[in-house]
């Protein structure tokens, strides 16, 4: 299947209803997954537990990558998870999932002195355990919003587990 159309450095196209691989294009190769991160921040926020929860925006929005998409979110907002996943979906906010990532962060290290830095890097160990599990063995993910690092990378195979799963469950699919 040569296209002269397509331009992408890999592809992979499933039908979900039979499972049938219906075109790949090196499906294996390490690419950098960009805002596709931000369907295993939500994963992972939302296997954590984040019922009923609170964030408030804090510092942690200052780890912004410059010229990042944002939310508009500012130091001081209350925010529920449903609100943050809609800021972090809709309009692709960075900021929202550095808010998700330094709360669920500080909350797993039970230690709610943790610097910004130190929280999200938690979130990232959080995010990777989540992506094994999915069986997303060819990623690393270093931030929760997909920002260009060397080390946050994915595959096209392994992009393909994160969505599938993410579809499974309500609040991200109604998002």
């Amino acid at each position: 299947f040569a296209d002269a159309r397509l331009n992408a450095q890999a592809a992979l196209i499933l039908d979900l209803s039979s499972g049938k691989t219906l075109y790949s294009y090196n499906t294996g190769r390490k690419l950098y997954p960009a805002s596709m991160t931000k369907l295993l921040t939500a994963i992972t926020a939302i296997e954590y537990g984040t019922e009923g929860l609170t964030f408030t925006v804090g510092t942690e929005i200052k780890l912004l990558g410059l010229n990042s998409s944002t939310a508009g979110l500012e130091a001081g907002d209350q925010l529920t998870f449903p609100m943050l996943l809609d800021l972090m979906m809709l309009p692709s906010g960075n900021d929202a999932s550095y808010v998700v990532a330094a709360h669920i962060g500080r909350l797993s290290l039970e230690n709610d002195d943790a610097s910004d830095a130190e929280a999200v890097a938690e979130f990232a160990r959080m995010m990777n355990e989540t992506a094994r599990e999915l069986g997303a063995e060819n990623s690393h993910f270093t931030n929760p919003d997909g920002y260009h690092d060397p080390e946050h990378y994915s595959t096209a195979e392994d992009m393909l587990l994160i969505p599938q799963r993410a579809m499974e469950i309500p609040s991200i699919r109604e998002s």
